[in-house]
Order: structure tokens, then sequence, then C-alpha cells
């Protein structure tokens, strides 16, 4: 009888964490849902706010859980407030107007830009995302955020575009303009990262030479772009990203 009693007892715990482990992955499919889905920008956003404000905002407007770590930024990079730390997307400068109304970045990635100014990425828990500092000697990159097919396919699409840019020499963020309205593509320079993999201040401010070319695929000028800052493109969160060479993001 006692034998029965505990075999029910311990297919109660079974059930228990079956249940619990189920919910748990539930849970983590729903953020990773709302992270990858195309969203505005929130245009409070684009002006100097403190991180804590900044993720109360987008906690609120995405019902999103975000805690900020700041127990990991003392312990590991001295830092005792984060939280009132200033952040914004200024360096969004390539979003072309015609696509503000339009919600093509993906939540995500607007996280982990508004974190790297901190010095810091964010990672997927039970029922929350966390804010927490890189640790030294690890890149730590956010999680991968996926793209639906049709989303690739039309930035794709947009890549192959022909344009003429003109000769000369002119700054980084100039010609990210350019090609942003140019294409409806969003181009964004990472500062962030440069400063960090790269050790490089201001590089929207780097001088940039092309030249006279005709009918060019977008995907092509980018190319030739990102080079002569020293790093690459790539694709994520809805948008063109232009990194150092150094990073270890291949996400």
């Amino acid at each position: 009888m006692r034998e029965t009693m505990l075999a029910a007892k311990g297919w109660v715990w079974v059930g228990f964490l079956l249940t619990y482990f189920v919910s748990a992955g539930r849970a983590d499919d729903r953020i990773e849902e709302k992270l990858s889905k195309p969203v505005l920008l929130d245009k409070s956003l684009e002006k100097e706010t403190s991180l804590k404000e900044a993720m109360q905002l987008l906690s609120k407007r995405h019902e999103l859980n975000i805690v900020i770590n700041g127990l990991e930024y003392k312990k590991q990079l001295k830092i005792f407030n984060i939280e009132q730390f200033p952040v914004s997307l200024q360096q969004m400068h390539g979003m072309p107007v015609r696509l503000q109304e339009k919600p093509v970045i993906h939540l995500g990635l607007i996280i982990e830009l508004l974190a790297k100014q901190v010095d810091g990425t964010y990672e997927i828990k039970r029922d929350h995302i966390e804010i927490v500092p890189l640790q030294q000697g690890k890149r730590n990159p956010a999680p991968p955020l996926k793209m639906s097919k049709e989303e690739t396919e039309q930035l794709d699409k947009k890549m192959q575009k022909l344009v003429s840019p003109g000769k000369g020499i002119t700054p980084l963020q100039d010609v990210v303009e350019f090609l942003s309205d140019s294409s409806d593509i969003i181009i964004i320079v990472d500062s962030s990262e440069f400063k960090r993999a790269a050790k490089v201040e201001n590089v929207t401010d780097l001088p940039i030479t092309l030249p006279p070319q005709k009918r060019v695929p977008v995907k092509e000028i980018l190319e030739q772009v990102a080079k002569q800052v020293k790093g690459r493109y790539k694709t994520k969160g809805g948008v063109a990203l232009i990194v150092p060479e150094e990073s270890q993001d291949n996400h």
C-alpha cells in the first residue's frame, strides 16, 4: 500500500514537471515570436532617455516583461546605476521617411541595439527578457531573429535594385541615407559594435569614396561601402546592418 502511494506521488511530480517544462517552452516560443515581429519604431526612442525608461516603454507597448539585471552589471562591470544610463536610436538614420509609418524592423533588433549602448545584450528567460552585460572575452550575441519567407524575399529583391550613386567623397552617414531612400531598405550602422570591436569612434563620419557608377545593385554598393570602414553588412531583423569585420555576431 505504501509503495503504491509513493508511486502515485512520484507520478504526480512527473506530471507537474512535464507541465512546467511544456508551459515554459511555450512561454519562450511566445517571446521569440514577439521579438521576430516587425514593429513601428517608437519616436520616443529617437531621443536620449534612460535605459530603464526605454525598456519600460517597450515592455508596455509590446506586452513583454523586460528586466535589467543590475546585479550582474555591478558584479561584472562595476556599474552601479546602469538603469539610468542614456540610450537612443539616433543612429538609425538610415530609415527612409516613407518607411517610418510601416512596421519593418524587428522588436528584438531594437532591444539589441539599445542594450549594446550599455555594453549589454539580452537573454530570453522562461517568462521575460533580461538585459545583461557582455561577458569579458565573450561576444555573447543576442539570440537570432527569424525573418519570414516573405520578408526575406522582399529584402533580397530590394537589394537587387539598381542605383547610380554620384562620385566623390562623402561621410558614411550620407551614403547610407542615399541608399536607404533609393531602395526603401533600412540600413543601420552598428556604431556601438564599431566602438567595442573595432575601437572606432563616430564611424558614420568616416569618408567614403565611390567611383562613377551607373545602375549598380544596392547590394554591391553596400559591400563597397562596408569594406571602406573595415566592415561588412548582413541582414537581420528586417534591415541591413553594417558591422565591423571583427564582429563575432554572425546571426
